[in-house]
């Protein structure tokens, strides 16, 4: 988030192949603004689906950061990520490498007041909490991207143990997953990881920054996570939503 203190941060310098190089650096005092969390683009979002959400994390792991992490949706099915970086943390100024999409390498906006605005005009509004109800899935979707929930942490009217994951860059898809997702609905982490096995639906994450495993295991299958750990996350559909809050 925006808001951290003095000490060692990591630092993000996003690529355009979405890959990472990751350094440490000693950060100045920065504003209490929170970029992360879950947001709506009205140039694609459509009622029902999760088509024009995003999630964007500030934060790796559990380490404030100036780079920033998108994963969203723009049809509801196929979830794409892209890296971005916290330009200026007092104003709010943001960039975002939106040229995996096709569009512009380093898009401008600026955070305020729980709305990102563009540089091309569009503004992507924050909500601190879901206005719809979840369901689980039904697709049985061979692609892993999506909205999930961990029953470890969920909390039910808020964003606290839920996740969005994606495995492409873009609209490329690879064997990289990329994740974003919230344990107390407030602060959004990201994390990494690949397939192992496709065709199985084997994944491997790396939890070390947020104090787990460097390499725990998974399997993706009929709309679950299932973790060696006992641990399994549920990919959801929206159910009831109450949209004249999404305006």
């Amino acid at each position: 988030h925006f808001g951290s203190s003095l000490g060692l941060q990591l630092l993000i310098d996003p690529p355009s192949d979405c890959s990472m190089r990751v350094s440490v650096a000693v950060p100045s005092l920065v504003s209490a603004s929170e970029v992360g969390g879950f947001f709506t683009d009205p140039n694609h979002f459509q009622k029902g689906s999760f088509a024009g959400t995003r999630f964007i994390s500030d934060e790796i792991g559990d380490t404030a950061s100036n780079s920033l992490t998108l994963i969203g949706s723009d049809d509801g099915l196929a979830f794409w990520s892209l890296n971005g970086t916290i330009v200026d943390q007092a104003s709010g100024k943001i960039s975002v490498d939106f040229s995996p999409k096709g569009g512009p390498s380093g898009l401008s906006g600026v955070f305020a007041d729980g709305q990102i605005t563009w540089d091309d005009g569009n503004h992507w509004s924050q909500f601190a909490k879901p206005a719809f109800t979840l369901e689980e899935a039904s697709s049985a979707a061979a692609d892993v991207g999506g909205f999930f929930t961990d029953p470890n942490h969920y909390k039910d009217g808020s964003f606290a143990g839920t996740r969005m994951i994606s495995d492409e860059c873009g609209d490329t898809p690879g064997t990289r997953i990329t994740l974003v997702g919230s344990d107390d609905g407030t602060a959004f982490w990201m994390l990494t990881g690949e397939f192992v096995d496709k065709s199985s639906g084997k994944i491997t994450v790396d939890f070390s920054p947020k104090g787990g495993p460097s390499g725990l295991s998974g399997v993706f299958k009929d709309d679950q996570i299932v973790w060696e750990d006992g641990n399994h996350w549920s990919r959801m559909a929206m159910s009831k939503p109450k949209f004249d809050a999404l305006i």
